[in-house]
Formats: structure tokens, sequence, C-alpha cells
């Protein structure tokens, strides 16, 4: 009995033996850190399949942390002090690389403004609107903003000067745009697609994100699109204080049909309200500056519209639009048709002659 327990024993400290060796021996995955000066903690060169690794990170102020695994994010957490930045994943049965960055924007494309296209009634490409994203000649509006000492700096990037009645409003946190296109009779049957605009922070490069195509003939006097993105993430300030840094986009685009617009003019009314001159106005390319008379008390914009299409063809119609008396001076924007379906957008300033007011 005593030599049967003598083997067990025995072959119970081989196989232990074994284990241990065989656990001593176990592959070791090679761990490449990019950023490591971001580092609170150090961490080793290789890891185990499997085997947890705790990655601790620096908290830079006014900045926000990432790290990814081989390209895919991490989900970050943070030490109870505040100390550091935590991400946790089990090392994979390869080598791997882990990629940490700091930065002050986001870690993900801001929606910065949109892109039109254009398709016949025969679903085929209108290549005198279709230009490349970052031409001039490209319809589309967005703007870049980068960052500079912390702060937002904004620049706007308009396209093809089609657009009207354009708001835009920009603060450190919100960007706002809002356009117009007004289109006439030869696009009725066109489809106009619309792709928002994104700015890559970290590439520097714009991309396209498809929303719809919008068949112009089915919208009735008008329609609107839009889409917008609220981003968050936290920040410390210098005394390690806790903040949400935040930034809001909102991007709109209205279509309005419009008839061909074939004749303008100013009319000048004098204190008794007799109608004193009448003048036409010229298409322009530019800016129209007209100047009334010193006897002119208040000016009427008065436009003539014709309709090109349905079965009122040849009507017209006048739209007026009262201009008083000002030191600075009023106007309008006049919406001139191209003769290609999209408008010229051109102002036109009326000025008093000098004298107190």
């Amino acid at each position: 009995m005593k030599k049967v327990f003598v083997i067990i024993y025995s072959l119970c400290i081989t196989l232990l033996s074994c284990g241990l060796t065989a656990c001593a021996n176990e592959k070791q995955y090679a761990l490449a850190v990019n950023g490591s000066a971001l580092l609170y903690e150090n961490l080793n060169e290789t890891y185990k399949a499997g085997e947890e690794v705790t990655v601790k990170v620096k908290i830079k102020p006014y900045e926000g942390i990432k790290a990814s695994l081989d390209l895919e994010q991490l989900v970050k957490t943070k030490s109870a002090q505040d100390e550091y930045w935590q991400f946790t994943f089990e090392m994979p049965a390869h080598d791997a690389v882990l990629d940490i960055t700091s930065y002050k924007g986001f870690d993900e494309p801001i929606l910065y403004g949109f892109y039109l296209t254009f398709y016949d009634k025969d679903n085929e490409q209108i290549e005198e609107f279709n230009k490349p994203l970052d031409s001039n000649e490209a319809i589309a509006d967005y703007a870049v903003i980068t960052y500079d000492n912390n702060l937002k700096v904004y620049s706007s990037n308009a396209g093809a000067n089609v657009f009207a009645d354009s708001k835009t409003k920009f603060s450190n946190i919100s960007y706002e745009l809002e356009d117009t296109i007004y289109y006439t009779y030869e696009l009725i049957d066109a489809v106009a697609v619309v792709d928002w605009v994104y700015l890559n922070e970290e590439t520097q490069t714009y991309s396209c994100r498809n929303c719809a195509g919008y068949n112009l003939n089915n919208l009735g006097s008008s329609t609107s699109t839009s889409a917008k993105q609220n981003l968050s993430d936290t920040r410390y300030n210098s005394h390690m204080e806790g903040y949400e840094e935040k930034f809001d986009s909102y991007v709109k685009v209205n279509f309005k049909y419009l008839d061909y617009l074939t004749g303008v003019k100013i009319l000048e009314f004098g204190s008794n309200g007799e109608l004193i001159k009448s003048t036409e106005i010229a298409k322009s390319e530019s800016e129209i500056t007209h100047t009334v008379g010193v006897n002119c008390e208040y000016a009427v914009i008065e436009e003539e519209y014709t309709v090109k299409s349905g079965q009122n063809i040849g009507e017209t119609h006048v739209e007026r639009t009262l201009i008083n008396k000002s030191e600075f001076g009023d106007g309008k924007l006049l919406k001139y048709p191209r003769g290609n379906g999209l408008i010229l957008p051109i102002y036109l300033s009326i000025k008093w002659q000098n004298e107190t007011f």
C-alpha cells in the first residue's frame, strides 16, 4: 500500500511540474505603444493571450484623450481621484499596437455643411452643376473650424454663388448654417442629392455622407432638409476641475421654386406720396447701387416675375418691397435666373444723397 502511495505521489509531482513548466513557457505577445509619453504608468513589453491589460494615461488639462487597440476604440474611465484616464482590454493572441492620442477637438468628424449634386430626369448627372467638393464651382457651403490656443477659429468656404437668404451663426460651442436654394423651371424634372460635409480633424480631409435625393417636381413650392450633431467630452481645467466640452452643429438646406425675374424697377416717392421717378434696373453680375433723388422720401423696389411653365405660362406678377429713408441706406437681394435652373443672387442697394437725417 505504501509503495502504491509513493507511485501516485511521484506521478502528481511530475504532472504538477510539467504544468508549471508549461505555464512558464506560455507564449507572450508584444504590445507596441504609440504615444507612450502620455502614459501615467509604464506597460510591460509583452503579455499572454487573454491577460487583462490596464492602461493608465495622463489627464491633460483642456484636452481629450483617446486610445485604440489595433485601430479599435477603447472605452475610457477615470480614476476615483481624477489622477489618470484608464483603458482596459484583454490581450489578443497576436502582437498588437496600442495608440494613445490627446486632442483639443473631438475624436470624430464634425458636421460642417452640405454638398449638392443634380441629376436629370434620365438619372444622368448634370455636369454643369456636379463639380468637385473643393472646387469654387461646387454647389456646397461649409465651414472650417480649427483650434488655435484652445480656441476655435472659423472661416467660411462657400462654393458656387447660387445661395440666397443665407444665415450663419458661429460661437465657441456651436455652428449653425442655413441656406436657401432657389430653382426655376429648367430643374423641375431634376433630382437634387444632398450630402452632408464633414472634416476629419486628424487627417484634415473632407468627406461626404449621403443624405437623400429630392425630386424637385414633387416638392410643391418649397421643402427643407436638415442634419445636426451634438458632441461632448469630459475635460479638466488646470485645477483638475471637471467640465463638459461641447460643440453642437446644425445645417439646414431649403429648396424653393421661383418664377423668372424678368424686370426690376425702383420707384421714388415724395413726401406727399406722389411718384417722382421710375428707374429700370439692368441685370448685373455684381452688386448694384442706386442713389435716389434729393426729394425722395421713400422708395419701392418692384420686381416683375414671368411664369415659364405650366398652364399659366407667360403670365406675370409683381413683388414690391418698401425701402424707407435712412442714413445708411437699405436694399434687397435680387434673384436673377441663370438660365440653367439656378439663380444668380445680386444685392440691390439704395442710397440717399448726403443730408442731415
